[in-house]
């Protein structure tokens, strides 16, 4: 459960996967219960497998950059470029 002042009700729709609940002090978003059960698949374990090796290599690459403030601030400054949006 998020509880936080920065939980903003206005930026919740009745589509959310969820709902917001008043707390003392402000607003708590509660998600919804996740499905009880997942029909896995060998398609499903396909591409679980290969998504699992894409995130190794990306890993494996990662450990190779030396300085990495210079991969990260520019991240930071687009997410708070678009937050601020």
């Amino acid at each position: 459960m998020l509880t936080s002042s920065l939980v903003k009700a206005a930026e919740f729709t009745a589509g959310s996967p969820g709902q917001l609940v008043r707390i003392p002090g402000g607003h708590a978003f509660l998600p919804n219960v996740l499905p009880p059960h997942v029909d896995v698949s060998w398609e499903l374990a396909s591409k679980l497998e290969r998504a699992t090796r894409s995130l190794a290599r990306l890993d494996g690459q990662a450990s190779l950059i030396q300085n990495r403030t210079l991969i990260v601030r520019p991240l930071l400054t687009r997410e708070a470029v678009e937050s601020a949006r």
